[in-house]
């Protein structure tokens, strides 16, 4: 009813406020966010927050998100990968940096079932990940 688009909009309205501030909130902060027992809102908003810190952290939480209950939250995570693949991987210069890289080389396989061979291998290029799973 009313209270939960009432929800949806102050949640909007405050994530609007914040994406310019994102990288000063810590980050176990807005991964918590993203927890299960969140509503569907808080949970897109810390999707929102993480997905404008860094890159990295963006494609980390996308990869984490490829599998989701959350229709909503999957479907995004899923076309935000894409869209960066296709807009905006080949800017990113710098490497994640070596906790990333471990958390991406473990993410990307995981999603490997899920978004296939090519769109894996083109994300470990990119992250500058080795072609085949590391065994870190």
């Amino acid at each position: 009813g009313d209270e939960s688009c009432t929800g949806w909009l102050e949640t909007r309205r405050a994530v609007a406020g914040l994406l310019p501030h994102a990288g000063d909130i810590p980050q176990p902060l807005l991964e918590a966010l993203l927890t299960q027992p969140n509503p569907p809102n808080i949970r897109l908003a810390g999707y929102r927050l993480l997905a404008v810190v860094d890159p990295w952290l963006r494609l980390i939480t996308d990869l984490r998100l490829v599998d989701d209950p959350d229709p909503r939250l999957r479907a995004a995570a899923r076309a935000d990968l894409t869209a960066w693949l296709h807009w905006e991987a080949a800017t990113v210069y710098r490497c994640p940096r070596p906790d990333q890289a471990v958390a991406l080389d473990h993410l990307v396989e995981h999603a490997r079932p899920i978004l296939g061979d090519h769109c894996c291998t083109l994300l470990r290029f990119h992250a500058s990940l080795t072609t085949t799973r590391s065994t870190l």
